[in-house]
């Protein structure tokens, strides 16, 4: 996670979850890592972190990120029948609150979701076989803006692509629902990625 907090003194806070950290029981020492302002910082199980209005809380094998209205959780799982490969993965849910989304018009492969609610974005979609190996062909061609090289990024904390917001300012809370509904843009309900 990337964010900029602290209004005009725009600091930068970074936040990762690692589940190669995950163990035997499920959570690591060091699962989570990041930055406030520059400086580092690591958390384990129950630990938390607060960085302007930014925060991180961590339960057991979980962490919930908190910046302004948007919500992300990620659960660490065990892989189940693993072959090969991690022996964790990462179950990530994002919502929006508090007038977040009409107030920040996120982008990207997940925020266009939030920014458009009425707009169904349903894009093209492979045809698995029965059975064998399959390489797929699918790249949410129709359901997102542009093609998929145009949300490519060039590290794990970057936020420049052709779409990106990050750097945009925040548009100011709609005075009342005609000033929302003639822009176009979210009400100040809630809005999930999980419902």
């Amino acid at each position: 996670m990337v964010a900029r907090v602290g209004g005009a003194k725009r600091k930068r806070v970074t936040a990762s979850f690692w589940a190669s950290e995950l163990g035997a029981f499920n959570f690591g020492w060091k699962m989570i890592n990041g930055t406030c302002g520059g400086g580092r910082f690591t958390l384990g199980p129950l630990g938390s972190k607060v960085c302007e209005e930014f925060a991180v809380r961590v339960g057991h094998s979980s962490a919930t990120f908190e910046n302004r209205g948007w919500s992300i959780r990620v659960e660490g799982r065990p892989v189940y029948n693993r072959v090969s490969g991690p022996h964790h993965r990462l179950d990530v849910a994002f919502s929006g609150h508090e007038g977040a989304p009409a107030r920040s018009l996120p982008h990207g492969l997940l925020g266009q979701a939030f920014s458009t609610p009425e707009l169904a974005r349903v894009g093209k979609l492979d045809v698995y076989p029965e059975g064998g190996h399959f390489i797929t062909s699918a790249m949410a061609e129709g359901a997102i803006d542009g093609e998929v090289a145009s949300y490519e990024v060039g590290g794990p904390h970057e936020t420049r692509f052709v779409f990106s917001r990050f750097d945009g300012a925040d548009r100011e809370e709609a005075a009342g629902a005609e000033r929302e509904e003639a822009a176009g843009q979210l009400a100040s309900g809630d809005a999930a990625t999980t419902d």
